[in-house]
């Protein structure tokens, strides 16, 4: 009995050994595979694809100043029709910023934004990509970098890339380290670079926009005609501005008569 039993035993230890040395094989296998890359949030949290949600659709896509049609009338060009609203010259500080809210439905998710933005075929940003200094993009990564979900993502534009007369169009995903959202609907604006010019004042013309002494035109309180004429090579003119002695503004259209009261001088 006690020969059938010593096999047997020996046996036994071999199969526990075995059993040991499968445990430390799977466990180097296990430790050989790390995380996949697109595990890993920006925050540095493993996590499984599985269980990740794309972040939604960015949207209040603006620009920073507001494109308008006319003062007080905003208009973001977030159509097809080719009705813009305009940004005058030198944007805000020189840069024109283009915006968009994005949201992540993850809890806690830091998120960012993609952006692109272009001039008929030619692009000023390649969505997803680094900047480009020979072909003269910018990157499309935000300057606003991750932020918490329901941020307001931004991407600053100089002016010194954008020509006068021209309308630009853009556009931004949202981007979660993991996944990116479908696009925003693209907004647009036409740049204006010009400044309107004053040209006569009374038939007398003006040069360069400078005030002239076009000697006595009334007697006051006579009430007298002042026309103001003016040009805009670009977005055109809106209305015309004209005060005198320091009275209320008299707006007027384009090339209209303007009539004014004078005070008595003391």
């Amino acid at each position: 009995m006690s020969s059938w039993y010593a096999p047997r035993g020996r046996h036994r230890r071999w199969l526990t050994g075995l059993v040991a040395a499968a445990g430390i094989t799977v466990s180097l296998l296990a430790a050989a595979i790390p995380a996949q890359a697109d595990d890993v949030s920006p925050t540095g949290a493993v996590r499984r694809s599985a269980a990740d949600i794309s972040p939604a659709v960015p949207t209040s896509v603006t620009t920073a100043p507001a494109p308008q049609d006319s003062p007080g009338h905003v208009n973001y060009g977030c159509n097809g029709t080719g009705d813009w609203g305009w940004i005058a010259t030198g944007g805000y500080g020189g840069e024109v910023t283009l915006q968009g809210k994005i949201t992540d439905p993850d809890s806690g998710q830091l998120v960012s934004a993609q952006f692109e933005m272009w001039d008929g075929s030619h692009h000023l940003i390649d969505l997803g990509q680094p900047a480009d200094a020979a072909a003269g993009t910018l990157a499309s990564g935000s300057d606003s970098g991750w932020s918490p979900s329901g941020s307001i993502a931004t991407k600053r534009v100089p002016t010194s890339y954008l020509t006068d007369g021209h309308s630009y169009g853009f556009r931004l995903r949202a981007d979660d380290g993991t996944a990116v959202s479908a696009l925003s609907v693209p907004c647009h604006f036409t740049y204006d670079a010009t400044a309107p010019t004053i040209q006569s004042v009374n038939g007398t013309d003006i040069t360069g926009g400078s005030c002239i002494n076009a000697g006595t035109i009334g007697t006051a309180p006579t009430t007298f005609n002042l026309t103001v004429r003016a040009a805009d090579t670009g977005s055109g003119l809106d209305h015309v501005d004209t005060s005198l002695s320091g009275q209320p503004l008299i707006t007027a259209a384009t090339s209209a008569t303007a009539s004014t009261s004078p005070t008595t001088p003391h």
